[in-house]
């Protein structure tokens, strides 16, 4: 695949990418992967994505259509819908780079213990693998609400599926799965989260376990980071350990 980069030298460009992977590879090795919390239900919005495009998404667990608690009802009305701002709002259509193509992708290496999550091996090729996938994704897709898009409050969809190119948080977050999991890698290296931002909008982004920890890809950013670096509550996620079950996040206890 070949980098398009909008704005600035390459050589900063790539300056700067080396500097967040020599800070990737050094990630703190006490906090690499977030803490789980206990078992919520999914979004509706994902649901419904996944009973249109079923391909698209790991099987769901079969306890989570029991979870009738209070706290899953917490969560199903907290994420009735997620529409914050997007990175790919200042673009211009004529900034847009080609399409993500299919790219080899580095193995998913099992953790030592059964039970333990998978990971990505972090070599240079898989960091700048991440990024291009981030930059190019956040490049085509236009932000807009799924009121403006869609006239409903909440819809997830594949916004470059048939040509379309507008999408909010979520939409980005399920193309940025779509092309990895086309690449290659596995739903239990893949996550999508839910997080509310510094500035109290909710948020969605991808998580991408690797054996230097957990790396987010955003709409809001051109850069992939830590997950312990992007300032966010977490708030509900995918299990790493269950791809069809949700999970609430590392700030679910300071939520409550």
């Amino acid at each position: 695949m070949v980098l398009r980069i909008n704005g600035g030298s390459a050589t900063a460009m790539t300056l700067a990418a080396a500097l967040l992977y020599a800070g990737a590879a050094a990630a703190d090795a006490r906090t690499p992967f977030m803490e789980l919390g206990p078992k919520v239900a999914p979004p509706r919005g994902y649901l419904d994505f996944c009973s249109r495009a079923p391909s698209q998404c790991p099987s769901q667990a079969k306890d989570l259509e029991d979870g009738a608690s209070a706290g899953s009802n917490y969560w199903r009305m907290l994420f009735a819908s997620v529409e914050p701002a997007s990175y790919g709002r200042s673009r211009r259509p004529s900034d847009r780079p080609g399409p993500v193509g299919r790219q080899p992708a580095p193995a998913a290496a099992p953790s030592a213990q059964d039970g333990q999550r998978r990971t990505v091996v972090l070599t240079p090729v898989a960091w700048r693998q991440l990024n291009d996938v981030n930059r190019q994704v956040n490049a085509r897709i236009r932000s807009s609400s799924d009121r403006e898009t869609y006239g409903v409050n909440d819809y997830w969809a594949l916004a470059l599926e048939r040509n379309g190119r507008y999408g909010d948080c979520e939409d980005y977050v399920l193309e940025k799965r779509r092309a990895l999991r086309d690449s290659g890698y596995s739903d239990e290296v893949l996550s999508i989260a839910l997080v509310r931002t510094g500035w109290g909008q909710d948020h969605a982004v991808l998580l991408v376990s690797t054996d230097r920890g957990e790396l987010v890809l955003d709409s809001l950013s051109p850069w992939v980071s830590s997950w312990r670096d992007v300032g966010y509550t977490w708030m509900a996620r995918q299990s790493p350990l269950e791809p069809g079950a949700w999970v609430a996040g590392a700030d679910f206890r300071t939520l409550r």
